[in-house]
């Protein structure tokens, strides 16, 4: 089977594999109780982002929205802490402010998406969603495509065993997204409720991991590695 990716898993392309018992459970229980947990740093967040953004107060967005393509193709809608400022009014962008490149550097501008986790659109743990413009631009990369689609045979993740070993921020080269795509369907191919919660737990406890770049060597030891890079 051998196709472009186009935002949709197309009609002959069939899921294999089961989700493992209880994942969706543990999803919508750890991300009721991070929000209930989270909540003044929900309301400090947004208030600082009010008061951190150039501009209006009423005209400062506390939310940031994109579609992407979650599992099996299906698209949704992403939700982020605004980091990103506003154009000035002749349409030229203004710079990032410190207190947005503080949230966007440890992740904190990704902890709305524990709702993305609830409605079902996402879970905990899983490949990072791409837009659908992303999506036909990547796949390119890869000469067999359906490596690069089966990260969508399971719901995108806030946290995943790429961004772990430090694959996060802007896809810059070829090489930057194989790493990302390998570590991804390593994922996909070995997923438990056990590996989830070590790479849930990693990510809190040990942001070293991935604060500064990807690791020398991008292999938790969760696994066993005998996936083939693809390229």
């Amino acid at each position: 089977m051998r196709f472009v990716f186009s935002g949709k898993i197309p009609s002959d392309f069939q899921p294999s594999g089961r989700l493992p018992s209880g994942k969706r459970v543990f999803d919508i229980s750890v991300s009721i109780a991070l929000i209930v947990v989270l909540i003044p740093a929900f309301l400090v967040i947004a208030l600082a982002i009010k008061w951190d953004m150039p501009g209006p107060v009423s005209s400062r967005p506390v939310l940031f929205r994109q579609t992407r393509t979650g599992r099996h193709g299906q698209l949704f809608v992403i939700y982020k802490f605004q980091t990103l400022c506003p154009c000035d009014p002749n349409g030229s962008l203004r710079p990032i402010t410190p207190f947005c490149q503080f949230l966007r550097r440890w992740g904190f501008d990704e902890l709305p998406q524990l709702f993305n986790v609830i409605r079902g659109d996402m879970s905990l743990v899983g490949p990072r969603p791409h837009t659908p413009k992303d999506n036909q631009n990547f796949v390119r990369h890869f000469s067999d495509y359906s490596e690069y689609d089966e990260r969508h045979l399971v719901r995108p993740g806030i946290t995943g065993l790429a961004q772990l070993n430090g694959w996060r921020g802007t896809i810059r080269n070829t090489a930057n997204l194989q790493g990302r795509i390998a570590l991804d369907i390593q994922y996909v191919r070995n997923r438990s409720i056990i590996t989830d919660i070590i790479i849930l737990f990693q990510t809190i406890v040990m942001p070293r991991r991935w604060l500064d770049g990807p690791c020398e060597n991008s292999n938790t030891g969760l696994f066993s590695s005998n996936y083939r890079r693809a390229g």
